[in-house]
C-alpha cells in the first residue's frame, strides 16, 4: 500500500510540473538560464585565476549545454502570449551558450599550454 501511495504521490507531482501557467514556465526558464550564467562566470573567475583545474570547465559547459537545450525547448513550446519576452529569453540562451564556449575554449587552452 505504501509503494502505491509513493507512485501516486510522484504521479501527482508529475502533473503538478507539467501543468504550469504559461508565465510560470517562463519564470522557471529563466531562472535557469540566469543560473546557468552565474555558474559559468563563477568557473571563469576560477579558472582564470588557477583556482580549479581546466578539466571541470568542459563538463560544466556540457551540462549547461543540456539544460538551456531544455529551457529552449520549453520556451519553443510555452503558450505564453510574451512574444518579446520569449524572444529575449531565446537570446539570453545564445549569450549564456557563447559564455559556455569562451570558458571551453579558455580550459583547452590552459590543458594544452601556451602556443
Amino acid at each position: 500500500m505504501r509503494q502505491t501511495w509513493s507512485g501516486v504521490a510522484l504521479l501527482g507531482l508529475l502533473l503538478v510540473g507539467g501543468c504550469q501557467k504559461p508565465d510560470e514556465q517562463l519564470d522557471q526558464a529563466e531562472r535557469s538560464i540566469h543560473s546557468w550564467y552565474a555558474a559559468l562566470s563563477l568557473t571563469d573567475t576560477q579558472l582564470t585565476r588557477g583556482q580549479i583545474p581546466p578539466v571541470y570547465a568542459p563538463q560544466l559547459v556540457d551540462a549547461a549545454d543540456k539544460s538551456l537545450d531544455e529551457q529552449s525547448e520549453t520556451i519553443k513550446k510555452c503558450k505564453s502570449t510574451d512574444a518579446s519576452r520569449k524572444t529575449r529569453l531565446v537570446d539570453t540562451i545564445a549569450f549564456v551558450r557563447g559564455q559556455g564556449q569562451r570558458l571551453r575554449h579558455l580550459a583547452e587552452s590552459r590543458v594544452e599550454g601556451p602556443s
